[in-house]
């Protein structure tokens, strides 16, 4: 089920449901394992285990550069890779106490590997350091060439723009900034729209934008603005909120039903928020201008003024004025 689920369109919402759990099952596993650690037999023999750790971090580093070679990863991305992952795995800890209650090994070889291992993981951050000290190095040297100056494909980026919502709106703005090149990430919670947005080819995900952990696995933290095409007004409020919380600096930009909708996203934080009912009613007097004669630069300067105050010039009068709301 784990290898299945990071597959799948639901990933981002299974990491967000189980981060709070992450911490603290990582946290019993490794105290189980530190209570296991020999640290007598490992004081008895220093230099035998530092040896066997040495041997078994440069037979990975070796292993996965092999490895990164013949996928064409490049020598700096192969570097980082290999030191980050050249120590012993945490399933040898599962091995070797399935060995030894089986019989296969002895007491003494099982508390040697376990011990190996847990020297091997103990050296991992200086393992990245020097990783990407030598990484960064080769890249310093190597020449620029024109393949470098590509922009890489949007499958391999973080995404610049998440999307609350794949509903027509969400489906109209994917596919313009996908026409655009723009990197983006969309997520809905209705696992029809997400299929949708599979077959449509766009990167949809199965998740609750106005979750903390499902933006922070999705990349808000990096992303240069978030698009939220949601009607539900509660659920856009409530992301809002939480992302105006985590990330004060990050442009927010709504869809909205009408004017009254639009000022309440704006009080909660949203950078903009556009009352989708009024900006269709734009988009008909803007083409009624250009048929009556109006010049463009006319047209985009009417309409300008139109959206300035938050509207103002097209907000319906209070109730009791004797004015007429404009239909």
């Amino acid at each position: 089920m784990g290898i299945l689920l990071p597959g799948s369109r639901y990933h981002l919402q299974v990491q967000a449901l189980i981060e709070p759990f992450k911490g603290l099952l990582m946290s019993v596993f490794f105290v189980a394992v530190g209570m296991s650690i020999d640290l007598g037999a490992i004081g008895a023999r220093p230099g035998a285990f530092a040896r066997d750790a040495a041997i078994i971090v440069l037979l990975k580093i070796l292993a996965m550069g092999v490895v990164g070679w013949l996928f064409g990863l490049g020598r700096a991305v192969t570097v980082r890779v290999s030191f980050l992952i050249a120590q012993g795995g945490e399933f040898g800890f599962v091995l070797f106490g399935s060995a030894r209650a089986l019989g296969v090994l002895n007491d003494a070889s099982v508390v040697t590997g376990i011990g190996v291992i847990s020297v091997s993981m103990l050296v991992t951050p200086l393992l990245l350091r020097l990783g990407e000290a030598i990484a960064h190095r080769w890249e310093r040297t190597r020449a620029t060439t024109p393949e470098d100056l590509k922009v890489p494909a949007a499958d391999g980026v973080a995404p610049r723009v998440i999307i609350g919502g794949y509903g027509r709106v969400g489906h109209t703005v994917a596919a313009v900034l996908a026409r655009s090149g723009i990197p983006f990430l969309a997520v809905d919670t209705d696992p029809a729209r997400v299929a949708r947005g599979k077959a449509d080819g766009f990167p949809v995900f199965y998740g609750d934008i106005g979750n903390l952990e499902l933006l922070s696995a999705a990349g808000a933290g990096r992303a240069n603005l978030v698009v939220l095409t949601i009607d539900q007004e509660q659920a856009a409020l409530r992301a809002v909120t939480l992302l105006r919380s985590a990330w004060p600096g990050l442009p927010v930009i709504a869809r909205a039903r009408d004017l009254e909708a639009s000022g309440r996203l704006l009080e909660a934080g949203a950078t903009q928020a556009y009352p989708e009912a009024v900006e269709s009613s734009l988009r008909l007097a803007g083409n009624a201008l250009q048929m009556v004669g109006f010049a463009g630069g006319d047209v985009d300067r009417a309409l300008g003024d139109a959206r300035t105050g938050n509207y103002a010039l097209v907000r319906p009068a209070p109730e009791g004025t004797g004015e007429r709301s404009p239909e």
